[in-house]
Formats: C-alpha cells, sequence, structure tokens
C-alpha cells in the first residue's frame, strides 16, 4: 500500500504544483516551441513524470510503472480503435471514388459563396469532424472550398473557425468517452454540460462565417439561412449531447443543419428572389446580425485581404443521378444507424454483460488517496474493462465492412484505404497513448491532485479560467482528446474542492479545447499545406487568433454563471 503526497516538496504546495506541471509543461515546450514530432515529445513527457513520481512523490517503481501501462492500454483500446475505425471509413468512401459525389451534392445546392461556406465549412466539415477528424474536416472542406473559387486564405480562415462547433464531440465522442475514463464520471453528465456551454458558439458560428466572406451586406442579404444553419445545428446537438446519445452531436447536428439550410435554399430559389427578400430583413435583421457579430469582435475585418468582395459568383456542379449519390452518403449513414444502436441502453447493458474486467496488477486498490471533504484515506481502483462488443470502435468498423458491397469496392481498394490509415494514424496513435500513460500516471502518483489542490485556492475563481486550461492544451497537442486526458482529473479534483458540479468543470475544459483547435499548430500547418500556403501560417494564426479568444471568453463567461 502507497499513500499519495500533495506538497512532496518540502511541504511547500506552489512548489510541488511546479513540479507537477513540468512533464506537461516540457510537452507542450517540445511540441509547440521546438517543434519535435509529438510521438517523441510524449515520450520524454513520460520519462519526465515517471521520474517524478518515483523521485518526488515516492511512489513505488512498479506502481509508476503499471500506472503509465494502463493508461497506454486505454489509449489503444477503445479511444485508438475508434480513430482507427472512423478515418478508415472515410478513406475507403475517397478510395472509392464517390467523395466526388459527396462534392457534387454539396455544389449543386447554391450558387452563393456565402451560403457555400455555411454548407461546406460549418455542415460538411462538421460532419467530417464527427466521422473522422484529426484535421481531415478543415483539410477536405477547405481543399473542397478552393475548388469551388474560394481564395485559398479565405478558404483555410473559414474552415478553421466553423471547426469550432463540433470538437467538443469530435470523432464520435471520443473526447466526451475520454473525460469520462479519466475522472469515473458519467459520460452523458459531462456532454450535457457540453452542451450548454457550446450552444451558443454553434448558433454565432454561421453569422460569423457570412460576414467573413460579404461582411455586414452578407448577413443583411442571407440571415435566415445563418439562423437556419445555427439554429438546427445547437438545437440537434443540445437534444444529443443531453439525451443518452453523446457519441452522435457532431454527426447528426452537422447533417441536419445542411438539411435545413438546403431546405431554404431551395425555398428562396423556387420564389426566384433574394433569401432576405420578404422574410422582414429590416430591423430584426439587423438587430439578429449586430448580436451575432458583436460577440466575436471586429469581425467586419474579414480575411486579410480586407477588400470586401461579394462572394456570390460560386459554379454549380453537374447533377448526378439519385442512386450514385445515395450510394456516396450510404456509409456514413450507416455510421449513424451503427452508433445511434450501439448508444441505445439495452444494447449496452448487453454487450456489458460480455465485457472483461482485469484489476491492473500491483495497481488496483493499492493507492490510497485523500478526496477532498473526506475525512480518511480510500483505496483508488485501477480496473482495465475490455468491452470488445459494447465499444463504439466496434460499431464504426461493422460499418465500414457493411459498406464495401454498397460502394462496389474491390478488395485491393478496401485494404489500400486500410494501410492509408494506419500510416497516417500511426503517429498520432502512439502520441495519444503516450499521453494516456502520462495523465494516468499524473492520476496514481498525486501530481494532478497536487495541482488542483493548489488550483483550488483561487476558490469561486476558477470556474472563470476553467476553459483556458483547454484551450491550452489543444494548442499544444492540436486533440480536444488529448487536452481531455490531460487536464480531466485536474478539473474534478478542483471542483470538488470548491463545491463545483465536476461535469461542468470537465466540460468547460472540452469546450475551451474546443475554441482552442482553430489556432493548433497542427491544425494550421494541416490545411495550409492542403490549400497551397505552407509558410503563411503566422498569417492565417493571426486571422483565428481573434476568433479564438472571443469564443474563449464567451465560454469562460458561461463556465463561470453557471458554476
Amino acid at each position: 500500500m502507497w499513500e499519495q503526497a500533495y506538497t512532496p516538496v518540502g511541504g511547500h504546495l506552489a512548489a510541488s504544483a511546479a513540479c507537477a506541471l513540468v512533464p506537461v509543461g516540457a510537452f507542450v515546450y517540445l511540441l509547440a516551441v521546438r517543434r519535435v514530432k509529438g510521438q517523441w515529445a510524449a515520450l520524454i513527457a513520460l520519462a519526465l513524470a515517471l521520474m517524478l513520481a518515483v523521485a518526488v512523490w515516492r511512489m513505488p517503481p512498479a506502481m509508476a510503472l503499471a500506472a503509465a501501462g494502463f493508461g497506454i492500454a486505454y489509449g489503444l483500446w477503445p479511444i485508438g480503435a475508434v480513430v482507427l475505425a472512423a478515418v478508415f471509413l472515410f478513406h475507403l468512401v475517397d478510395q472509392s471514388g464517390h467523395m466526388a459525389g459527396i462534392r457534387a451534392s454539396i455544389g449543386r445546392m447554391t450558387a452563393d459563396r456565402r451560403l457555400q461556406a455555411l454548407l461546406v465549412a460549418y455542415g460538411f466539415g462538421g460532419f467530417l469532424e464527427g466521422v473522422a477528424g484529426f484535421g481531415t474536416p478543415e483539410a477536405i472542406a477547405a481543399a473542397l472550398l478552393v475548388g469551388m473559387g474560394f481564395r485559398p486564405l479565405l478558404a483555410a480562415g473559414l474552415c478553421l473557425v466553423a471547426n469550432t462547433a463540433p470538437v467538443a464531440w469530435a470523432t464520435v465522442g471520443i473526447p466526451i468517452a475520454a473525460a469520462a475514463q479519466m475522472t469515473g464520471l458519467d459520460p452523458q453528465a459531462i456532454s450535457r454540460a457540453a452542451g450548454l456551454l457550446v450552444m451558443p458558439l454553434s448558433l454565432i458560428v454561421p453569422f460569423v462565417l457570412v460576414a467573413v466572406v460579404d461582411g455586414w451586406r452578407g448577413v443583411r442579404e442571407t440571415w435566415p439561412a445563418a439562423v437556419a444553419a445555427g439554429g438546427t445545428f445547437a438545437l440537434v446537438q443540445m437534444v444529443t449531447a443531453s439525451r443518452g446519445m453523446y457519441e452522435l452531436p457532431s454527426v447528426l447536428a452537422p447533417l441536419a443543419s445542411m438539411a435545413a439550410l438546403a431546405g431554404v435554399v431551395l425555398a428562396a430559389e423556387r420564389r426566384g428572389r433574394m433569401l432576405s427578400a420578404g422574410v422582414g430583413a429590416s430591423v430584426s435583421a439587423r438587430g439578429l446580425a449586430a448580436y451575432a457579430v458583436a460577440a466575436v469582435g471586429a469581425c467586419g475585418g474579414g480575411m486579410p485581404p480586407r477588400r470586401r468582395e461579394p462572394e456570390k459568383d460560386g459554379g454549380r456542379g453537374e447533377p448526378l443521378p439519385a442512386a450514385q449519390l445515395l450510394r456516396a452518403w450510404s456509409p456514413f449513414l450507416l455510421l449513424i444507424a451503427a452508433v445511434g444502436a450501439w448508444s441505445l441502453p439495452p444494447v449496452q447493458a448487453m454487450w456489458a454483460r460480455a465485457a472483461v474486467a482485469v484489476p491492473v496488477p500491483g495497481l488496483h486498490e493499492r493507492v490510497w488517496v485523500m478526496p477532498p471533504a473526506a475525512s480518511a484515506p480510500m483505496p483508488l481502483p485501477a480496473v482495465y474493462v475490455f468491452n470488445g462488443l459494447g465499444a463504439a470502435a466496434t460499431a464504426v468498423f461493422l460499418a465500414a465492412v457493411a459498406a464495401k458491397p454498397l460502394l462496389r469496392v474491390s478488395w485491393r481498394t478496401y485494404f489500400s484505404a486500410g494501410r492509408q490509415t494506419l500510416r497516417k494514424l500511426g503517429p498520432s496513435l502512439v502520441t495519444i497513448s503516450l499521453l494516456l500513460g502520462v495523465a494516468y500516471l499524473a492520476r496514481y502518483a498525486g501530481l494532478s491532485a497536487t495541482l488542483g489542490v493548489w488550483l483550488a485556492e483561487t476558490g469561486p475563481l476558477f470556474p472563470l479560467v476553467s476553459p483556458v486550461l483547454g484551450w491550452l492544451g489543444v494548442l499544444a497537442t492540436g486533440s480536444n482528446t488529448s487536452s481531455n486526458v490531460l487536464f480531466a482529473p485536474l478539473q474534478q479534483v478542483v471542483a470538488q474542492s470548491i463545491g463545483v458540479d465536476p461535469a461542468l468543470l470537465v466540460a468547460a475544459n472540452a469546450a475551451g479545447g474546443a475554441v482552442g483547435k482553430m489556432i493548433s499548430p497542427q491544425s494550421l500547418a494541416i490545411v495550409c499545406a492542403v490549400v497551397g500556403l505552407a509558410g503563411k501560417e503566422a498569417e492565417l494564426f493571426r486571422f483565428a487568433l481573434r476568433y479564438s479568444a472571443v469564443f474563449l471568453a464567451v465560454v469562460c463567461g458561461l463556465a463561470f454563471g453557471y458554476a
């Protein structure tokens, strides 16, 4: 048995907290400043965490290695598995040639550039975040906009800002699931709180995108479309986030948003007039637009260069047969059906009976902790649960298997998509697994608890800065999942110390990470490479930073208000 200590450095809490920050600080420095590859930075962070746990916190070496191994195992399954499955499904559609059908179905709806930005960057990009993630949404959506005639820098900026709305849940709810696993909280409670924090941003973002493309005039002329896109997105996002389907907000909300936007566009074009004509585009439109755009500040400046061009001459694609369009979208429809079925409580209860729970040797109930407000130490459980049938990864893999005959691809193409997925995600999976090792070790060794006790001294003001931790985590790692893994336990400990709902602050971490995604070095590098702007990351960063900062202020205010 071993009991955690929270002031191991000479009994000084601040000095102990500074030592606890070393692994994460080193990771941030190596990644963001020294530009070390993620997997090597994570490996160095894990090595530092092991040394501190053993030498400073006096954790037995065998326990420290067991805690790190526990985290690495969880990083491989279920988190790594579901990422592999989702990206494999996307690559399968891409290599089958049916991605062209998806592009055509979007481009065919309207020739108005402002509405194309909403359809592609906000709707389709959000959907890609829900089924693939890891840079795929920004890359594919930006390339699609450039193909429709958007300036590369404008296309890149639009996609980065638009990606704010779905990132808190990202690929089939992985960030929420990771936060729940790290804290032991109900993932549904975290998801519900995240919905309350992110929903206002989902309402605002469409207005911001239209203003970036065409300024205030664009907002006045297309506000019904922005209301339809943002309102539907936010409503479906909130319902799925709070009603037992935390895996689906970033999948269903973008699809519903695209459908609502398409309905408004088609109805307006059938009448042969501008969207704003005949729907009260006067005082009410100006008021609605002012509220939305003022919330993000200086939005009228747009994307450099600051000339105000009416982006309304996008070309349409050639019409495709309905059967071809249905075949192109069928894998993603299968994904929605599979993940939705797997999330049903009766199905989950059935799969849970087949799960295998393995207590971690040398760690399970061997570490004793003193929780906030507790009167005596208590053992910390360490059980690895392998739920092979009930994991979301299994549902996504089954969707990918069922998609093969629908896409009519050969086995050669099928396995080629698998190899491409492994090549692309291999380093990312290593990074995620190692970071989980750092996080689990910090939890069991007491590093996270030390930081939590120190931060708890800020008292009731902590919820005001709680989202900043998630923002910094995504800025450093490029992944909301990694940010939650690093900071969710710390958010939980502080919340318990100051008497705030832990699910709220863990959700604040995810929401802060969502608004930090647009300025992470990985996102900037990926989108610039795709649109041919390599070397101009700094210009894109300056544009995205102001939106990220104002969105972060909104989330901080909401978190503080709810707390």
